[in-house]
């Protein structure tokens, strides 16, 4: 008899008839067994309001959190000395033009303030479990205890900074709630098999392994956290004081999430790696995200195009203490990036990164011979003698956000 079918008999006639019932959808958002649509009768108005509230910081630059991304500029790196992540050395110039971040994500945006406005769920079934894992995320840190884990950051170094916010954000905005942690960390973090949060309970949905990527002839190494097999998260301790004794100026600027030289090493050659193994792909533009205690900062690469993004910072927290929205819909964006992003938009295609002059001499390794996992880490000293060069900032040009937002969901 099918699954979910029940028999039925005839008073006096000896006859059955076999009755099928439909079997209820479930929710697909891991850990939650409710009926599918359940989230829909609980969101409310009030926190729609909330989120499109933040929205305006990706698109106001009148905004003060307004979120821009940048076009960097490779002047020098060691690309083709054989260093691995933690050596590398890029020396960058920051491009005059600033851009919206939500230009990355229109098809994403639009389908959240789809729903904001007129409460449409996505007809795309992908695209409908995507927007319910934030909207489920969204529901549970207003209504529950989960802003806690957070709290604690502050007090931790950057292994257990990684796994927390992977294991209690990134993961969970995330159709799959599975990441792979740099097995390097395990002897490091202070729970091996639980989160290493304050709730002893808790436990990580992500496991050990090898997280090495590249080739030992250019940059190499392992990544702290792949999430959802398409995004890097890199996670650093706070910056720490200047004036502290002991530190080189080159030790100093490492821990920095702007312009950091090992994590734009990350994102370029994960963006090739990807590239090699999934040439399908409508676009190339990937995304890795570092990360310290407060801020996050998401990088990208194209490598078709050869152009490198950088975001602004982005406040992890708010004034008062709780988990920033804007955070949460970014983090959202950039870990679904598969479904939500549109790639490069014709005006970010026009200039180029220059990564391809700079390592024109082994640019076939990086298209072909990057590898996945086993990648030996031989750390041989960089040729040449480099400086750091910090570019002044730019200062954010005022606009209105109103016409921006036309301007950004335009079809």
């Amino acid at each position: 008899m099918a699954a979910g079918s029940t028999k039925r008999e005839f008073e006096g006639s000896g006859d059955t008839q076999v009755v099928f019932k439909k079997k209820k959808d479930k929710c697909r958002v891991d850990n939650c067994f409710a009926e599918m649509g359940h989230i829909h009768k609980v969101v409310t108005r009030n926190l729609l309001q909330d989120v499109a509230m933040e929205m305006r910081s990706f698109v106001d630059q009148g905004c003060s959190t307004f979120i821009k991304i940048n076009r960097l500029t490779l002047l020098n790196s060691n690309a083709i000395d054989g260093s691995s992540f933690s050596k590398a050395f890029c020396r960058i110039s920051e491009n005059d033009d600033e851009h919206s971040f939500a230009c990355l994500f229109k098809k994403g945006l639009h389908i959240l303030m789809t729903y904001m406005e007129r409460k449409e769920m996505p007809v795309n079934e992908q695209e409908s479990l995507v927007l319910d894992t934030l909207l489920h995320y969204l529901f549970e840190m207003k209504n529950a205890e989960t802003k806690a884990p957070f709290g604690v950051l502050g007090n931790l170094g950057e292994t257990d900074i990684t796994i927390i916010l992977t294991n209690h954000l990134f993961g969970k905005l995330c159709t799959s709630s599975h990441f792979l942690i740099d097995k390097q960390f395990k002897g490091k973090s202070k729970a091996k098999e639980s989160c290493p949060c304050s709730n002893t309970e808790c436990k990580m949905t992500g496991s050990f392994g090898d997280t090495g990527i590249g080739n030992p002839s250019v940059w190499h190494g392992n990544l702290d956290v792949i999430v959802n097999n398409q995004v890097v998260v890199e996670a650093l301790e706070d910056e720490p004081d200047s004036d502290s004794p002991g530190r080189t100026p080159m030790e100093v600027k490492s821990t920095y999430l702007s312009r950091n030289p090992q994590i734009i090493a990350e994102t370029i050659v994960f963006s090739f790696l990807q590239k090699k193994r999934h040439p399908e792909y409508s676009h190339f533009l990937f995304p890795c995200i570092g990360v310290n205690s407060k801020d996050m900062v998401v990088y990208f690469y194209d490598s078709k195009n050869d152009v490198l993004l950088e975001s602004s910072p982005i406040s992890m927290y708010t004034i008062s203490g709780g988990v920033n929205l804007l955070a949460i819909v970014v983090s959202w964006l950039v870990v679904n990036h598969k479904y939500l992003c549109d790639g490069l938009t014709e005006g970010l295609k026009k200039e180029t990164s220059g990564f391809f002059h700079q390592a024109e001499k082994v640019l076939p390794i990086y298209k072909n011979e990057l590898q996945f996992g086993d990648v030996g880490i031989s750390c041989p000293k960089p040729k040449h003698q480099f400086n750091f060069v910090d570019d002044p900032s730019r200062d954010v040009l005022k606009k209105d956000w109103l016409r921006i937002l036309n301007v950004v969901f335009k079809k």
